[in-house]
């Protein structure tokens, strides 16, 4: 797990991927939320606000993984 700000602009524990290796390497283009969650809501990867939880690709789409994944009830 890795702690990244690259999906809502705020400190958030996930399940590192592709994507957040990607935004670590130019941490000083991550926008303050909320623009930084807009922007992740364009690009489709806020897995837990997907409409089709079949267009969820895991290298990309956040996944949770500290005190909000208790949140998760079934996978």
């Amino acid at each position: 797990t890795v702690v990244t700000r690259c999906y809502s602009g705020k400190p958030m524990r996930v399940i590192r991927n592709a994507y957040v290796d990607d935004w670590e390497t130019r941490q000083d283009e991550i926008q303050p939320f909320p623009a930084q969650m807009a922007r992740s809501q364009r690009e489709g990867v806020l897995a837990l606000t997907a409409e089709d939880p079949e267009t969820v690709d895991p290298s990309r789409s956040c996944m949770p993984a500290g005190q909000g994944a208790g949140g998760i009830g079934e996978i």
